[in-house]
């Protein structure tokens, strides 16, 4: 159940020069004759400002191309209730020490954070975490999925860590309890779920490899990676998005370093699952 791998991954100005008691000649167009300091001369009339056009919210067909809901065994995936747009508490660990998690396809073996820092020596462990909270905090922040820490791994809905055998980037792992409604064939043993079915999400799993170079922040060097973006993006397929088809997501594919913060795609995503946050609904009402 593989969940992701990122990464492979005008308004021009016009200037108008206006000599004193000419202005309401140049509105009424032509050229204008304008007396200055006794002498006579000739004043042509300033080309248009252009106006910028006004600002238009993104198409239906862009709405729909920008983001995109996991999907495995026939439905989507979400922690909490098994229903689009229902609020969830979800609960994180770092992994402490050598993690296996038997059965999954990516994160199946990992290590403490700390296996970063020899490939990263200006970051430090507090940092690394840190920059994991705070993407956590991008997805809580638009949407009505709250995040809590705890201590031990046996508690925590989504686990983190570094691979304990280094490969690609970054990954997410999901593994879920289908729930949706279940439809056995006459003809054969095969068992269909309704379109639209939801499954519960049971663990996740978050990933980095510990051979690649890490920051904080943005820098231009497309070969290092920011903590916080890549956190935020396998986050993200560890509550149930997928990559969109759509390009200029966090929740792209490819690994980009033109915006730091969620688009509007990811926030249309993180929303169909979970709904607004609980401020933001009394707000709108």
């Amino acid at each position: 159940m593989r969940a992701a791998v990122i990464y492979g991954h005008v308004v021009s100005a016009g200037l108008v020069m206006l000599v004193a008691g000419a202005s309401a000649a140049l509105a009424q167009g032509g050229d204008v004759n304008v007396a200055v300091a006794g002498a006579s001369s000739t004043v042509q009339r300033a080309a248009p400002v252009p106006r910028p056009s006004p600002k238009r919210g993104p198409s239906r067909k862009m709405r729909r191309a920008a983001h995109k809901l996991l999907r495995l065994g026939g439905g989507y995936l979400k922690w909490g209730a098994p229903r689009l747009g229902s609020a969830a508490d979800v609960t994180y660990a770092f992994v402490r020490r050598h993690h296996v998690t038997r059965g999954a396809r990516n994160c199946q073996a990992m290590v403490p954070l700390s296996g970063l820092l020899a490939a990263s020596p200006s970051l430090s462990l507090a940092v690394l975490r840190r920059a994991a909270r705070e993407a956590f905090a991008m997805w809580s922040a638009v949407a009505a999925i709250r995040f809590h820490e705890v201590q031990d791994v046996a508690l925590a809905n989504i686990l983190i860590g570094a691979q304990a055998r280094p490969r690609g980037t970054a990954f997410a792992n999901v593994q879920f309890e289908p729930l949706g409604t279940q439809t056995r064939s006459r003809r054969d043993s095969t068992v269909r779920r309704r379109p639209g079915a939801v499954h519960r999400l049971t663990r996740s799993l978050v990933c980095l490899n510990p051979r690649q170079r890490w920051k904080v922040g943005f820098d231009g060097d497309l070969l290092s990676f920011d903590l916080r973006y890549t956190f935020a993006h396998e986050i993200g397929h560890a509550i149930g998005l997928d990559h969109p088809p759509a390009r200029g997501q966090l929740m792209g594919y490819r690994y980009t370093e033109q915006f730091a913060g969620l688009q509007f795609g990811d926030v249309r995503g993180v929303v169909q699952l979970y709904g607004r946050p609980l401020l933001k609904r009394l707000r709108w009402r």
